[in-house]
């Protein structure tokens, strides 16, 4: 009995040292996180701001392994203005990734957008594109991707019988975190860090925003294991358009809900 009491005594003392040390772990991973936020912030920022615009972006990613190499990665979304800009924008991406290596892939798709203008012109777009991943470094606090992307960007107006041709380019670095399991609440959430910088070769097309840069701030929270939901915030800076020159500040909310098929 006297062997008993000491180890029913003992139990809570282990199950309460292992909360603080869950709780210290993902603890660190949040302050690792906001501190590189606020560190890039500061470049990112856009300089004399002429216009400041609130967005919200709601999209769909659908997940298919089709074999060991191969995955299909499909984005279907909406985004929409809520600062008075009467814009609206629907995408439908659909693409595919070749694992070539454990921390290298291959990517490609095409993008398919349409943006309602409600005050001006309508435009839509084909825009195939071409992309590799890097993982590197991955350490157990974090894992840094690179990502780089080309695109050959067709659009068409509403009102014009002729159309134009570019080709964007497209550097993103990401900082994630693990997957932290909350042991108090039995959940799985896991932090990002988003740094882009978009540019071009040759002539851009003219169009509403020229994304410059951009800096996102998110978090995942898992339903199940094939269900979970991203909430990002982004600062984005950009140049109004191609042609005038005035800049732009974008304040961005993103909901991307995920499901991977098997």
């Amino acid at each position: 009995m006297q062997n008993t009491r000491r180890s029913r005594y003992r139990r809570p003392a282990v199950i309460r040292s292992s909360r603080r040390r869950n709780i210290k772990y993902y603890s660190n991973h949040i302050l690792f996180t906001i501190l590189l936020f606020t560190v890039l912030a500061a470049p990112a920022l856009p300089q004399g701001d002429d216009n400041t615009d609130f967005q919200t972006w709601m999209d769909f990613r659908a997940i298919y392994d089709i074999n060991e190499k191969f995955t299909y990665d499909g984005n279907y979304g909406l985004r929409d203005a809520l600062s008075g800009e009467d814009w609206r924008r629907y995408y439908i991406h659909p693409s595919v990734i070749y694992f070539y290596k454990i921390n290298l892939r291959i990517r490609g798709g095409i993008r398919i957008i349409f943006t309602e203008e409600f005050s001006t012109v309508n435009s839509f777009e084909i825009r195939p594109w071409q992309g590799i991943s890097l993982n590197w470094p991955q350490t157990s606090y974090f894992t840094i991707n690179h990502y780089f992307r080309l695109e050959e960007r067709f659009t068409f107006y509403s009102d014009e019988t002729n159309s134009d041709f570019a080709l964007p380019l497209r550097y993103r670095i990401q900082v994630k975190t693990p997957t932290i399991k909350i042991v108090a609440i039995d959940q799985r959430i896991y932090f990002l860090i988003n740094f882009e910088i978009f540019g071009n070769i040759g002539k851009a097309v003219v169009e509403k925003y020229v994304n410059r840069r951009r800096l996102s701030l998110g978090m995942g929270y898992y339903f199940t294991n094939n269900w979970w939901l991203e909430l990002i915030y982004a600062l984005q800076g950009s140049q109004r358009n191609s042609e005038d020159g005035i800049s732009s500040r974008e304040h961005i909310l993103r909901f991307r809900l995920r499901f991977k098929i098997n």
